[in-house]
């Protein structure tokens, strides 16, 4: 994250390896649906993600709006 010096990264980073592990999930997410749904929900990327969809040919039922 910028505005973060090398400490405070690694201290988060670890902070968030260790709590995930606690809680029984894997310490990092790779399940690449799983980020790709998190990017939409946080509204992040959104014109790479739909040129993906194009390229791939992934597309949802749910991702329609009304």
């Amino acid at each position: 994250m910028p505005g973060l010096d090398d400490e405070l990264r690694e201290a988060a980073h670890r902070w968030a390896e260790e709590t995930a592990v606690a809680q029984g999930l894997p310490p990092k997410v790779m399940d690449l649906d799983v980020l790709r749904d998190v990017c939409e929900l946080l509204g992040l990327r959104e014109q790479e993600a739909a040129a993906q969809t194009r390229q791939t040919g992934r597309k949802r039922a749910g991702s329609k709006r009304l």
